[in-house]
């Protein structure tokens, strides 16, 4: 039976009451997402155990080195760091579930230092900070040190950081293809550009339906033509309106010019409803297409001053 505990603070650590060596782990992390992990790590007989264990040096010592989740040391690096015999006393290194195990045949007051790479193998984010490590003598595990090392910038990395492209399609680290959020105020101005381009189009085919040359029957297209066009410029130059009412209080030049639109389209559209009464209301109808005329002049003059 195998019986485990984690500990998130240094300063918990349940030490035995003599730590015999002395450890430094330094990880260095590197790569586009911190996909590489390169540990040195340096070990020591202190030289206060001749007074305490009557000892020089130590026996067989194990070291183990937890990884971070989706982190893995390759094989053939284990196997080269012990056929190239150049970390000295080197005799085991293998990988474990979780963490990296190297043996040495003994530890004594000169530091041996040695360092091995980890590289991420699987995508995992949102992983503890707090790493242990702990050296002990293989034949007296009582002679043990052990001590918590810290990764913040690891721990700091959401899951779309992590992955890659072909993982995350829609990850703004690694593919152009980003989900835009949808503008409201461009979207709005589309339409009413549209509507104010249809509007002008319709008052065109009008001017051109008046012509003598159709007669009555033009007569009567154009004032429909003027009416519908007039028509869609009041829902335009309202719309643009109650927009800009709604963004700022006080009277602004963009304010009146959408104002002389409205009051422009208004005119012609009465005026176009007395045309097609006939008659008598003609006169109206020429003073509401006059006026609104003059109101789509003012509008343009004002235009230029924006």
């Amino acid at each position: 039976m195998h019986v485990g505990v984690n500990v998130e603070f240094d300063a918990r650590v349940r030490r035995p009451a003599y730590a015999p060596f002395s450890v430094d782990i330094q990880p260095m992390l590197s790569g586009r997402n911190f996909s590489t992990v390169d540990y040195r790590v340096c070990l020591s007989w202190r030289s206060d155990n001749v007074k305490m264990l009557k000892a020089s040096r130590s026996g067989t010592v194990v070291i183990e080195v937890q990884i971070p989740t989706g982190y893995r040391v390759e094989e053939k690096d284990l196997k080269s760091m012990i056929r190239g015999r150049y970390t000295r006393n080197l005799r085991e290194a293998e990988n474990w579930p979780g963490q990296v195990n190297f043996g040495f045949r003994y530890i004594d007051f000169d530091p041996i230092c040695f360092e091995f790479q980890a590289k991420r193998w699987i995508p995992v984010a949102n992983i503890t900070r707090y790493y242990e490590i702990r050296a002990y003598e293989w034949f007296e595990p009582g002679n043990m040190y052990r001590a918590v090392y810290t990764m913040r910038n690891l721990f700091a990395l959401d899951i779309c950081e992590v992955c890659g492209s072909y993982q995350c399609p829609y990850c703004p680290y690694y593919s152009p293809a980003t989900a835009q959020q949808f503008d409201m105020d461009l979207a709005i101005s589309i339409c009413r550009n549209t509507i104010g381009s249809i509007s002008g189009f319709l008052f065109a085919i009008g001017s051109v339906a008046f012509w003598p040359t159709y007669g009555h029957c033009g007569a009567l297209v154009g004032n429909w033509m003027y009416r519908c066009g007039a028509s869609l410029g009041v829902v335009n130059s309202l719309w643009q309106l109650i927009r800009l009412q709604m963004k700022s209080t006080p009277m602004t030049m963009m304010k009146l010019l959408s104002l002389l639109s409205l009051l422009g389209s208004i005119g012609f559209l009465i005026g176009g409803g007395y045309f097609l009464a006939g008659g008598k209301h003609d006169t109206e109808g020429s003073f509401g297409w006059l006026a609104g005329s003059i109101a789509f002049f003012l509008s343009s003059i004002l235009t230029y001053k924006l």
